[in-house]
């Protein structure tokens, strides 16, 4: 659409019936150039000179200060009236402006997710391109709001997750967006993008990630680890409570979940055993297990016969009091399942086929409950990465996913443009090797909730590894 300004009106220095030279500003009134409008700017203006009058669209030319007239409709049969030393222009605007004027249309649509860098220098970048009908120039702007707040940040007030106003290139409609490099600024924020015509607005929300930890590049072994063959022999699957208080196993001898308090939350040498829960009646070779992140569903998958059962139970995080509730089967899909893993909200259900070197998506229609989850029809291939993945877990936005491949003892790492979403998954090209801890059958790769720290179930040493990430 055409751009609007306020108080912009001229006298006409000269040009007749063809392209105007603008003079000084009339009385109360400012130039166009005072008002905002730049070179090649197009413009609503209506002419009047005595009883003459023209509307139309004209484009500015700030080098020499011409407009380009194209009337719409005029005192002289629509045509363009001849301005003499008397004639005024000015900016408004007309009928059609509202009539049938339809917002502007991106032209691919700006992703869903975007996470941040977190140096608090390196820049991400959106692309809002988007085009006018009518090839009117586009104005790009953002604001931004927490999801159940009511504050709206923009750049005099910007939202925490961004270290410096985002930078909009006019021309292309890229923002340029910084990330926070503070831990305390972790979190999601609604960013919203807006490409206007002067008078229709569109707009796109785009979830902006700040996420610390969760990165393998920067991944160091801890000189932690805790030692489980006290309970279990055959040590496989290893969960936490959100909070990091409690740690459970699960191992392919004793058949039941044994739960752990840490005095330190995330920190596997302080854990004390606490009490165990029987899974033998349902899964007779646990090899994997895992907790809503609500904490009052258990899953734990056997590997007799790649059942996944459900456990529920009253109180959050209470492995003794869950109660076994359903199971489901994923071999329909993933025939070979070793592992698996749930999003934070429930909705996605990921399992590991280590055979088909694969990891294959359920979605879950009632969050949580397995018997809800239905085969997507995506899945990932991680055959170029590994031989034998085994066990995958998501970051708790659910862009990243991590793989461990059991035959060379490398965890790999994934990102995901939408979240939860392995149709958009790709290789990171980020990668950590377990070996600096010996040899061994590693069986399961989780994080702590903020992704600061990464554990391993070493099935050979029968011990725990704890990581820095």
């Amino acid at each position: 659409m055409v751009k609007l300004v306020n108080r912009a009106k001229m006298k006409v220095a000269s040009g007749g019936a063809g392209t105007l030279t603008l003079g000084t500003a009339c009385d109360g009134y400012q130039t166009f150039a005072a008002a905002g409008v730049t070179d090649q700017d197009k413009l609503r203006y209506t002419i009047t000179d005595g009883n003459d009058w023209e509307i139309g669209i004209g484009t500015y030319t700030a080098s020499g200060t011409t407009l380009a007239r194209a009337p719409t409709e005029s005192s002289n049969s629509g045509n363009a009236i001849t301005c003499g030393s008397g004639a005024e222009i000015f900016v408004t605007m007309a009928a059609e402006d509202f009539t049938g004027n339809v917002a502007p249309q991106f032209l691919t649509t700006p992703p869903l997710r975007l996470e941040l860098d977190i140096d608090g220098s390196s820049a991400v970048t959106l692309n809002a391109k988007a085009y006018d009908e009518s090839g009117f120039p586009l104005h790009y702007s953002w604001d931004a709001y927490t999801t159940g707040s009511n504050t709206i940040y923009d750049s005099g007030s910007l939202p925490p997750q961004i270290a410096s106003a985002p930078t909009i290139d006019q021309s292309t409609g890229v923002y340029s967006i910084v990330g926070s490099s503070s831990p305390s600024n972790a979190g999601n924020i609604n960013f919203r993008v807006k490409s206007s015509d002067g008078v229709m607005t569109a707009t796109h929300y785009t979830t902006l990630v700040l996420e610390f930890g969760y990165n393998l590049s920067g991944a160091t072994y801890a000189n932690k680890s805790f030692d489980v063959s006290a309970k279990e022999p055959s040590p496989r699957g290893l969960a936490f409570s959100v909070d990091g208080s409690s740690m459970y196993i699960v191992g392919s001898t004793n058949d039941r979940v044994y739960q752990y308090t840490l005095s330190t939350a995330f920190d596997v040498t302080t854990a004390q055993y606490s009490t165990a829960k029987s899974v033998s009646a349902q899964a007779s070779t646990p090899f994997e297990i895992r907790f809503s992140s609500d904490g009052y569903h258990m899953y734990v998958l056997c590997s007799t016969n790649n059942r996944i059962y459900q456990y529920d139970s009253p109180t959050a995080f209470n492995a003794n009091s869950a109660d076994y509730e359903l199971t489901f089967d994923p071999t329909a899909n993933a025939t070979d399942p070793f592992g698996f893993c749930l999003s934070e909200d429930g909705s996605r259900l990921l399992v590991v086929s280590k055979s088909q070197k694969a990891i294959y998506q359920y979605n879950l229609s009632v969050d949580f409950v397995l018997s809800s989850a239905a085969y997507s029809g995506n899945s990932l291939d991680v055959s170029s990465q590994m031989n034998n993945p085994i066990s995958a877990t998501l970051s708790v936005s659910g862009t990243k996913l991590f793989v461990l491949d059991n035959g060379n003892s490398v965890v790999f790492q994934y990102q995901m443009s939408q979240a939860n979403d392995l149709s958009t998954a790709t290789y990171s090209n980020k990668s950590f090797s377990l070996t600096g801890q010996g040899t061994g059958s590693r069986q399961t790769v989780e994080f702590s909730t903020d992704g600061s720290s990464m554990y391993i179930m070493d099935l050979t040493n029968d011990k725990i590894w704890q990581y820095t990430t």
